[in-house]
Parts: structure tokens; C-alpha cells; sequence
């Protein structure tokens, strides 16, 4: 097991969220679509911004670190092997603005950058992940990220600001609004070649790292082992970006940004220095699962993440045997209330009348009362059949 998987531990979060409905586009090298872990239109065509022919695709990838990226992000469960995605029902968007990447600037600078970037927007992109980060700044870069925010795409950039001498700061990642990321490897040292200062936002794993590799066949995944490689920290970022966007689809940009901040994982190099990592090592599970009160406030207390609720009770109806008692209660009662009426009322008319009850004789041998079937006098005027009058 990758000991980055190890840390980030994604199957905890699986249960809640996994990537769906999320659109990740990988501004880098392109992404080798034939690679097994990616299921079948996981990967679109994506688009090549350095050829300028119409219909240049990005869905294959002659350097590797698209598709390294890609597999980071996206790759799906293989019982082959232990690299997998932190997001695997997400979609990758394969954008190349560089054929291939050495350490320092990519090829064609913030202008490809910002040109990939742009595309990523127009195809509704929901998280940009940018691995291939540029130590040059430009107007169209800037643009490109302004845009790309205001359309409620989360950015991720890191890169690889060169030697440990001459470290400075790289765009995307410095730019504001985008999520910075610094590398770091198994012991939360900063990696070599890492961005630190004021825009790094938070870290994540950087170095000795297993991923998804160019040149796959069907049924046979090809994997790399990649070493010191703190560009690929922000692969793991957007990972997480799609997670939580996929549990909160109602956070903007920047309640993404801080989600992350605020739930990153305090490690021993957050305290190292000045910023060095940030808010500390991104935490997946605490990324999807935190409710956090500013949101509920900002949206309407409508963001929680997508945990299943406990099962709902039904309030218990009411007993039918008590209401039935009660019913009987209170007719039995209405009952006696009205006896007791009648009866003090046949008293008052019995004495008005002075009526005395008769004295039954014995039942005759016929079985049968004189006049018996024949209404008397009795029961004419209401006193009954053996009442008589004194």
C-alpha cells in the first residue's frame, strides 16, 4: 500500500462521497486514456492548447505526469493492485500545455498555462488541477484564474520551484483564490523543491509516490514510481476537492478553500516555521465530514455532509384500545348522566301524580299475564304495563 494512501486513507470517505458528478481537468501533459483504472469515458478528449490544428486531443500522454496526475485523482479500485484514486467516480478532463516537463518552467510559460486553464472553464470544469505551475506570472494567467473562480471552479496548483537555493514562488499557486500546495513526504518533511511562503495553503504527499502510468494495456495497468515530486501534491488536493465538492455541491470556490484549511491535519512541520505547509496535510474524511457553523450561516444551514441520516421515527399513533376505553367512558357515563335525569324526572312526575309501583303476583300456569299482547291503560299513559293508579 502507497504510503500516501496510507495517510489520506480515502476508503473512509468512500461511503459518503466519492467523486461523482465532478469534472477534474489535469492542465499538465495530457492523460493516457488507455490505462485499465480508468473505466470507460472516465477520460474524455480533453484538448491540446500548444497544437494549434482544430481538434487536437489530450487523451494520451508521452510524458507521464498527466496521466500520474489523473491517477491520483481518479483511478478506480484494480484487485491487481493497491494504487488507487482518492475520487474514482470522478471524470478527468485531460488538458496539455506542455509535452513534457523538466524541473523549473513548463514549456510555453503562463500563456499555455492560462490558454489550459480557459479551456478547462469552457468545458464546465468543477476542480482545475495545475501540476505543471510556471515561476512566471502574466496578465493572461491572471485573468484565467479570475475566470475560472467566478465560474465555481475550484483551483489547485503546485509546482516544482526549483532548487533548494533558489525556491520562489510559482503561478498558479501564488495567485489569489487558487489552493497552493507545498509537497511533503512519509515523515511531514517539506519535500525539495516545494513552494513555502504565503502561498501555500495546505500540503499533501510529494514524494515516493505510486500512480497510475502512461502505456497501459487492457488488463494490464501500468503503474510509476515517481520520487521527489512536490508538483503531484496538488493531484491529491484536487482529489480531496472533488470529495467534498461532491458532498457540498452548494459551496462556492473559496468555502472549499477554507473546508480544506480548516480540517487539515496540524502536523509537525505546520509548526516547523513560518507557513512552511500551510494549515498542515490535507485530511480527506475530516474535509468531507466536518460541519462547520460560518457555512450553515453563509448557505442557509444547508451544508452537512452527505452522512445517512439516522432512520426517522414515526411519533406513535395514538392506542386505539385507550381511545376506544375513552369513547365507552364517555358514552357509558353520558349514559348514567342521563338515567339519573330520567329517573329523577319519572320521580318528580310519579309523586305529582302519587304513583305507587304495583306488586307483581305470581306468574300465572298459562305463562301468561292477563292481556298480555294488549296495551292497557298502564301503557297508554306512560306509567307501564303493571304500574296502576292510586
Amino acid at each position: 500500500m502507497p504510503w500516501a494512501l496510507t495517510r489520506l486513507d480515502p476508503t473512509r470517505v468512500w461511503p459518503l462521497a466519492t467523486g461523482g458528478g465532478q469534472l477534474v481537468a489535469v492542465v499538465a501533459t495530457g492523460v493516457d486514456a488507455r490505462n485499465p483504472q480508468f473505466g470507460p469515458g472516465q477520460v474524455l478528449r480533453g484538448a491540446d492548447v500548444i497544437d494549434r490544428s482544430p481538434g487536437g486531443r489530450a487523451d494520451s500522454d508521452c510524458d507521464g505526469r498527466g496521466t500520474v496526475a489523473a491517477g491520483i485523482i481518479a483511478a478506480r479500485p484494480d484487485r491487481s493492485t493497491a494504487v488507487v484514486g482518492l475520487a474514482p467516480a470522478a471524470r478527468i478532463l485531460p488538458v496539455r500545455v506542455t509535452q513534457a516537463v523538466d524541473r523549473g518552467d513548463p514549456p510555453g510559460g503562463p500563456d499555455s498555462i492560462a490558454a489550459g486553464i480557459r479551456f478547462a472553464v469552457s468545458q464546465g470544469a468543477d476542480v482545475v488541477c495545475v501540476t505543471v505551475a510556471t515561476r512566471r506570472d502574466s496578465a493572461p494567467l491572471r485573468a484565467a484564474v479570475r475566470a475560472a473562480l467566478a465560474s465555481g471552479a475550484v483551483v489547485v496548483s503546485a509546482g516544482d520551484a526549483g532548487t533548494r537555493d533558489e525556491v520562489g514562488p510559482t503561478y498558479p499557486t501564488s495567485s489569489p483564490g487558487v489552493i497552493g500546495v507545498v509537497g511533503v513526504d512519509r515523515e511531514d518533511a517539506v519535500v525539495d523543491g516545494s513552494e513555502v511562503g504565503d502561498g501555500v495553503d495546505v500540503a499533501a504527499p510529494g514524494a515516493d509516490l505510486w500512480s497510475t502510468g502512461a502505456g497501459g494495456r487492457a488488463g494490464r495497468p501500468a503503474h510509476t514510481r515517481v520520487g521527489s515530486a512536490p508538483a503531484m501534491s496538488a493531484a491529491y488536493v484536487a482529489g480531496v476537492v472533488a470529495l467534498v465538492r461532491s458532498a457540498h455541491p452548494r459551496l462556492d470556490p473559496a468555502q472549499v478553500a477554507h473546508r480544506i484549511a480548516v480540517t487539515a491535519d496540524r502536523t509537525r512541520a505546520s509548526s516547523a516555521g513560518p507557513n512552511r505547509t500551510g494549515a498542515g496535510v490535507v485530511d480527506p474524511y475530516a474535509a468531507v465530514t466536518a460541519v462547520l457553523p460560518e457555512e450553515e450561516d453563509a448557505v442557509g444551514g444547508a451544508v452537512r455532509a452527505q452522512v445517512p441520516p439516522p432512520v426517522a421515527r414515526t411519533p406513535p399513533g395514538p392506542d386505539l384500545r385507550t381511545k376506544h376505553l375513552a369513547v365507552a367512558t364517555a358514552a357509558t357515563g353520558a349514559v348514567t348522566v342521563l338515567t339519573v335525569l330520567g329517573t329523577s324526572a319519572a320521580v318528580r312526575v310519579g309523586r305529582r301524580h302519587r304513583w305507587r309501583p304495583q306488586r307483581r303476583s305470581p306468574v300465572p300456569a298459562s305463562g301468561r299475564w292477563p292481556g298480555a299482547g294488549q296495551p292497557d291503560e298502564g301503557d297508554l299513559n306512560g306509567a307501564g304495563r303493571h304500574a296502576r293508579r292510586t
